[in-house]
């Protein structure tokens, strides 16, 4: 077998973690936290700007059906807290998504539980 040998070289190391989160939608959200509330050091890298995926990025429109969580209950009273969604949440969330309340809700909810995001990457 034909093989390619690459010279050595210095790496920087951006940060260490307990936990490394591969993209910032909703498991991976889920996942950070989990783990950051139970004490681990969390880093969690998203290629676009934003965290949230399909909610946010993605411009879904609207929230449907029954879907409830207590993290899904979570962000949404802490969005509604925030005045930057018009009412607030009913049980299955069905009204219009603020994309951009739930991108600086999401960051505020990883800042404060200590998860370390890292977008663009």
């Amino acid at each position: 077998m034909k093989t390619y040998t690459e010279p050595a070289r210095t790496i920087p190391v951006v940060a260490e973690t307990d936990v490394l989160v591969a993209g910032g939608g909703p498991a991976g959200i889920g996942a950070a936290l989990g783990a950051a509330r139970a004490g681990a050091k969390v880093m969690i890298v998203e290629k676009s700007n934003a965290l949230g995926g399909m909610s946010t990025s993605g411009m879904m429109s609207h929230w449907s059906s029954g879907s409830t969580s207590p993290l899904l209950d979570e962000i949404m009273h802490r969005a509604c807290a925030s005045q930057c969604l018009p009412k607030e949440p009913n049980e299955g969330y069905s009204w219009c998504i603020s994309h951009e309340c739930l991108k600086s809700t999401l960051l505020q909810i990883m800042d404060e539980a200590g998860v370390r995001v890292q977008l663009y990457t």
